[in-house]
């Protein structure tokens, strides 16, 4: 199918290397990604007072994370990273929005490793952004991902991001400069990249300035549809 178009628009880097694996034309390739609205996901403004969204845990500082609750996101894999983390700052509170099949046997993970107390599950939510702007770090545990369309809204609402490379999080988080991406499956790896996210305000507020620097620059949607622009009117130039 793919031999057969004028172009191929890739996502990611590494749908550029599959195609190119298979001998497809290099030339016939344009890497536009995602693009994230930069009005509706961003930080507070200056002044602005901070709000707790409903349901929003009291404590100390709260890692966020956005999903299905699904076998292919990993929450079983963070849920074991958390308890981990909280031998060094049971302060913490985790947050994950989302909800799905796995549900129950989550909320049992919980249970079991003894930290319900310090994990709030949302479930379904419209009110991402806001929830987004209440966080301190995002983290994202996934086994496999296209371009997280949930990471590029935290990075846009000026978090720092822990990922997994599962998918296209190169092309998106600058590690150890807009985030730390670590490897899937990894429950230490995780807890880990948090543990130092959390013991290190300062680093958290300097990566936080640079992501959303970096979503402005290359993935807002206006820069994105500019790009999808260009391609039109070169493919219908005589």
């Amino acid at each position: 199918m793919a031999r057969g178009v004028e172009r191929v628009v890739s996502l990611s880097t590494a749908s550029i290397a599959h195609l190119t694996k298979r001998r497809f034309p290099s030339n016939r390739i344009v890497f536009i990604p995602n693009g994230v609205d930069t009005d509706k996901f961003r930080p507070r403004n200056p002044g602005e007072t901070k709000v707790c969204p409903e349901g929003w845990p009291n404590g100390g500082p709260v890692v966020m994370s956005v999903g299905r609750l699904v076998w292919v996101k990993g929450f079983d894999v963070l849920l074991a990273a958390w308890a981990m983390v909280l031998r060094q700052h049971p302060e913490a509170r985790l947050v994950i929005a989302g909800d799905g099949p796995l549900r129950a046997s989550l909320l049992q993970q919980a249970v079991s490793l003894g930290i319900a107390d310090h994990v709030t599950f949302l479930g379904l939510r419209e009110d991402v952004p806001e929830l987004l702007r209440a966080a301190d770090i995002y983290v994202s545990s996934s086994r496999s991902e296209g371009m997280s369309n949930s990471i590029l809204e935290a990075l846009a609402s000026a978090l720092p991001v822990v990922a997994t490379r599962a998918g296209a999080e190169d092309d998106v988080i600058d590690d150890g400069v807009t985030g730390l991406l670590i490897p899937s499956e990894n429950p230490t790896a995780n807890a880990e990249a948090l543990t130092a996210l959390l013991k290190d305000p300062l680093r958290r507020r300097e990566m936080a300035e640079r992501a959303r620097a970096r979503i402005l620059r290359d993935f807002q949607v206006s820069a994105v549809v500019d790009r999808y622009l260009r391609l039109y009117r070169e493919l219908s130039s005589p």
